[in-house]
């Protein structure tokens, strides 16, 4: 991911930041199979730490910028909101499958192996993600006001 990262924004580093995001978005962001990782993994705190130097590198903002700033700043999702978002899709897709046998695992990893199957841990995990993420009408305005003056400064 840090070589893909690096990749694009090496080759399109004389374009403005709003199009090298969308850049990354585009080529960077797919995550293929993230349903089915394990949230709680360490390594996809790494994935989501490269994830962010990423996006700190567009805006020019400094590698010390606070980590939950950095998405909602690019008006985006954190990329662990993201990831949880797209598993919670997957597991409520798998709990009303039509199939017999894709609901009920999907029921007893959620619900009744909860810690020892990835899915009951991504259910469990979703849930503080969820709790974590939340910002209050204020932080939201001030973060939009940042997001603005950083697309102020780029153009």
């Amino acid at each position: 991911m840090c070589g893909k990262i690096n990749s694009v924004l090496c080759y399109f580093c004389e374009r403005d930041a709003l199009i090298k995001l969308k850049l990354l978005q585009s080529y960077c962001s797919d995550f293929y199979g993230s349903v089915l990782w394990d949230l709680s993994h360490a390594s996809v705190e790494d994935i989501c730490i490269a994830w962010r130097r990423g996006l700190r590198r567009v805006w020019g903002l400094p590698p010390h910028t606070h980590s939950a700033l950095v998405a909602p700043l690019c008006g985006l999702l954190q990329l662990k909101v993201e990831l949880a978002c797209r598993c919670a899709g997957f597991i409520t897709k798998c709990l009303c499958s039509a199939n017999q046998t894709v609901r009920s695992i999907a029921t007893h990893g959620v619900y009744s192996q909860r810690m020892r199957s990835p899915v009951g841990r991504n259910a469990k995990r979703i849930a503080w993600i969820r709790a974590e993420a939340q910002l209050s009408d204020t932080d939201y305005d001030k973060l939009k006001v940042i997001s603005e003056l950083l697309c102020v400064q780029h153009h």
